[in-house]
């Protein structure tokens, strides 16, 4: 049970655990969140008041780093991890203000482009990061394996390619798919040819930035 202290006192303890609090994120708080210009509070800020649960992760990992992009995959070796966009470029926290695909729909130029606004847009001003992916449909679209999925799909049906179905598709290029997969099974084996596409792709433009450097 707990002990009665006036509210005098208890309004007291509230704000130096406020201080103490404040006083502890000063000193520990990550360099990366140094240009997002945010405060603390032991109370539910905006962010976790205003936003789904969705929305707040995808702000989260832009802010913390921890999340779908190359730096981070690079730094745990995450070998199945896919580094790169949709368009091609590099994952990284403001990729979604860059991406081509994202850019065709919402164009992001002059001063809202330098890196100190785009920061301050994972930061302090958040909603313009809320408003970037879900007026691009960054995360649900853009930025996808499903959107990769689509394309190689394209590729091979304007090709002239014969296959009528997704297994015969995958057969044609070289995935073993017997008969009787389910259609999650099918999705899988996609998913890896596509994951060995965008590492020959990433092979590649290495070696030419590689090649490049050595005729310099």
């Amino acid at each position: 049970m707990k002990a009665w202290l006036p509210l005098r006192t208890q309004g007291g303890l509230l704000r130096g655990r406020r201080t103490d609090f404040k006083a502890w994120w000063a000193a520990n708080k990550p360099e990366s969140y140094a240009d997002y210009r945010l405060g603390v509070s032991i109370q539910p800020n905006d962010e976790l008041k205003e936003l789904d649960r969705r929305s707040l992760h995808h702000l989260l990992a832009a802010r913390s780093g921890h999340g779908d992009f190359k730096d981070y995959h690079e730094r745990f070796k995450h070998e199945d991890a896919l580094l790169t966009c949709f368009c091609g470029s590099w994952k990284n926290p403001f990729h979604p203000f860059f991406c081509r695909k994202a850019y065709a729909v919402s164009p992001v130029t002059g001063e809202a482009a330098t890196r100190e606004n785009l920061s301050l847009a994972i930061g302090i001003y958040w909603q313009r990061f809320i408003a970037r992916i879900q007026t691009s449909h960054f995360f649900s679209w853009t930025c996808t394996r499903k959107a990769w999925r689509q394309t190689l799909w394209h590729q091979h049906t304007d090709g002239g390619g014969a296959a009528d179905n997704l297994t015969g598709f995958l057969r044609s290029r070289g995935v073993e798919v017997g008969h009787g997969h389910d259609i999650e099974r099918v999705t899988v084996d996609l998913d890896r040819l596509v994951h060995r596409a965008r590492r020959r792709e990433e092979a590649l433009r290495e070696e030419e930035s590689e090649s490049k450097s050595g005729e310099e």
